[in-house]
């Protein structure tokens, strides 16, 4: 929390505990989110506003969850948030051209123009400019695919790697094995209970199994398999 400055958390809670804090927050007038990946967030993750679940994570989190992420990295989330208002935004435009397109088209097809100048509107050239609408919706619609939602940040330039972790029981076990990990030079490892994998992001080159090993033996009987 310390290393990207939040100065607010709560750690190490039973999963009643956690859907009372999102209680608590909602009370305060605020909007929560919740990110979850396990069958202990399910209660928390059913209480928040805005519930994510990790697309690895246990089924139950992502049977409650409004939102599930097909991978399981937290970069994701704010990927998807800025998706989100890109689609929202989209919505609002097409229902803005689509009322003004049939508040012009309508009137003009049921011979509004008519009492005026005698024009009427053909019923095939009126079934086009129906058909027509539609097709700009869609392709306004389309145009998401286009937009790029990646964030940049500094571990895009860095080598990844995903390993098993094969001896984690419980989160203390979790926490273990990410610090022993954390603590090598030029590491910056994320591990997850559920499933029970670590990913490691190197600043400075990849280390070699054997390295990663040694460090991990010192927290405890926890071995590193290669995804």
């Amino acid at each position: 929390a310390s290393e990207v400055n939040i100065k607010h958390y709560e750690a190490e809670i039973l999963p009643g505990e956690k859907a009372d804090f999102v209680k608590k927050l909602q009370h305060e007038g605020k909007v929560v989110a919740m990110v979850g990946d396990g069958i202990n967030d399910s209660a928390a993750l059913a209480q928040a506003d805005l519930s994510i679940a990790m697309g690895k994570g246990s089924d139950i989190a992502m049977d409650v969850a409004k939102m599930t992420l097909i991978s399981s990295e937290l970069t994701k989330i704010p990927e998807a948030i800025k998706l989100s208002r890109l689609t929202v935004r989209t919505i609002k435009q097409n229902l803005f051209w689509a009322f003004i397109y049939n508040l012009i088209g309508v009137p003009i097809a049921a011979g509004i123009l008519y009492p005026i100048n005698g024009f009427l509107l053909n019923p095939m050239i009126a079934g086009a400019a129906m058909a027509l609408s539609s097709v700009s919706v869609v392709s306004n619609s389309l145009r998401l695919k286009r937009k790029n939602i990646q964030l940049k940040t500094k571990k895009q330039n860095q080598m990844k790697q995903e390993f098993k972790v094969e001896g984690m029981m419980c989160n203390h076990c979790r926490l273990h094995v990410e610090q022993a990990l954390n603590a090598l030079a030029g590491v910056e490892a994320v591990v997850t209970l559920n499933p029970p994998q670590a990913i490691i992001h190197y600043q400075n080159g990849p280390l070699v199994l054997a390295d990663l090993q040694a460090a991990l033996s010192k927290a405890g009987d926890y071995k590193l398999i290669a995804c």
